[in-house]
């Protein structure tokens, strides 16, 4: 009995069927087909014959005999080529015959496949090894490149190098008046800089040795007119400490103005922040004696007085219509909440003037308003601050004790400080400095 192996060789597979692609491969096929029993009519020499003409015609189904055997059966169908076969045929063990949802192909396909995902592999195998060539290549010339580049710059530092040490030389040669010899252009050009550079230097030393001489001269007439008049110092006769104690002038004694020296020590930062800051308050400059005089006064308002008070309550009453009570980290919040947020925040600002107020008769009562009107001026203020508030209420500011009328000006000065306008000059004139 002949071998599978010996059979299978005898029919040889067309190239059609060797080259087959695996697109034109069935995906659906039955594993094990019942082919129907041939009519007496059909011999296996017809039946040969007519293999070859209905496989181009059947071309999605297997054949309906074994490839082997040439009998038909329950054959095991290749997925790929329509050849079938007997298992018994095949010598198959019953364990390794394929389930019919998985895929199985002949001896033919299976040589077919392999060969193909050889040179699969093949040509993947190639390309990967081209493409480390390529690497290779690459990192080969950026090393070639980088070490041209770097003997460029060796020789470029070299090159200056030299033309430093050149020029230098020429120009100790230029000063000390030697001849110098350029050896092209280039050097010529540099000669000539280096020429001018040292005209400069010889002139700038001719110049600082003058000045040296004439300050010597100078010197030595100092010297010969301070020994004509009897000096120096130890050749005289130095007074005793004594002496020069007694010999002091006595200071003479100051009035502050007519006030006591403790209401001028309270007085005087208020001047001096009437007279600093004059162009911003818009008032003309006030020395410290028509200040005192102008509070002294009981008879009448003095101008002094009513222009210092209006130009600061004008000062801070228009920051006070300007100030934001919402802190920088909540500036991002919407318009409602912004709202919400100052009306909760905000001190209460119920009955607080308007620089709108002011003038020259109700400016007293202005300032009154403002320190009752604010929770946090009132709660905060000293009890001299708060007795003078008591007084104002009561009695017309001119009949106010000097006292009252100082601890106002202080607090209307403190609050100055803290305005807008007030600190953009103080930061402009310490940027100065």
């Amino acid at each position: 009995m002949m071998s599978v192996g010996e059979l299978c060789s005898q029919e040889p597979m067309s190239d059609i069927e060797e080259n087959k692609p695996l697109s034109l491969e069935r995906k659906h096929k039955k594993r094990r087909v019942h082919s129907p029993k041939p009519s007496d009519d059909d011999t296996p020499d017809t039946r040969d014959e007519d293999d070859d003409e209905s496989h181009s015609e059947r071309s999605d189904f297997n054949r309906w005999y074994c490839n082997i055997c040439k009998d038909g059966g329950e054959l095991l169908c290749c997925d790929r080529c329509p050849r079938a076969f007997h298992t018994a045929c095949l010598t198959m063990d019953p364990d390794d015959v394929p389930s019919p949802n998985s895929k199985w192909f002949c001896k033919f396909c299976t040589d077919t496949l392999e060969r193909r995902k050889a040179k699969r592999e093949f040509k993947e195998q190639r390309r990967l090894q081209r493409e480390e060539n390529k690497k290779a290549r690459e990192l080969a010339r950026e090393q070639k490149k980088k070490e041209k580049d770097e003997a460029s710059a060796r020789r470029s530092a070299k090159a200056l190098e030299d033309k430093a040490k050149r020029v230098l030389e020429m120009k100790e040669r230029i000063v000390k008046k030697q001849k110098v010899t350029y050896k092209d252009r280039e050097e010529e050009k540099l000669g000539k800089i280096a020429e001018n550079l040292a005209e400069s230097i010889r002139q700038a030393k001719e110049k600082l040795e003058k000045l040296e001489k004439e300050d010597q001269a100078l010197k030595r007439r100092e010297h010969g007119g301070t020994r004509r008049k009897g000096f120096p110092m130890e050749d005289s006769e130095i007074p005793e400490l004594e002496e020069l104690v007694l010999k002091r002038p006595k200071p003479i004694p100051c009035n502050f103005g007519g006030l006591e020296p403790s209401i001028f020590h309270d007085l005087l930062p208020v001047w001096d922040f009437v007279y600093s800051f004059h162009k911003l308050l818009g008032l003309s400059p006030i020395t410290i004696d028509q200040m005192c005089a102008a509070l002294s006064a009981t008879d009448t308002m003095s101008s002094i007085v009513s222009e210092v008070h209006m130009a600061l309550l004008d000062l801070i009453l228009e920051n006070r219509e300007d100030a934001s009570y919402v802190p920088e980290e909540e500036e991002d919040m919407d318009l409602m909440d912004r709202y919400r947020y100052e009306v909760y925040h905000a001190p209460l600002t119920v009955g607080v003037p308007t620089s709108n107020m002011l003038n020259f008769i109700s400016w007293p009562e202005v300032l009154r308003n403002l320190i009752c009107a604010v929770p946090r001026y009132y709660n905060n203020a000293s009890p001299q601050l708060l007795d003078a508030v008591n007084a104002l209420s009561k009695l017309e500011y001119t009949k106010l004790n000097i006292e009252h009328k100082v601890a106002l000006l202080r607090f209307l000065v403190t609050l100055a400080y803290s305005t807008q306008k007030v600190g953009h000059v103080i930061n402009y004139h310490a940027a100065e400095r």
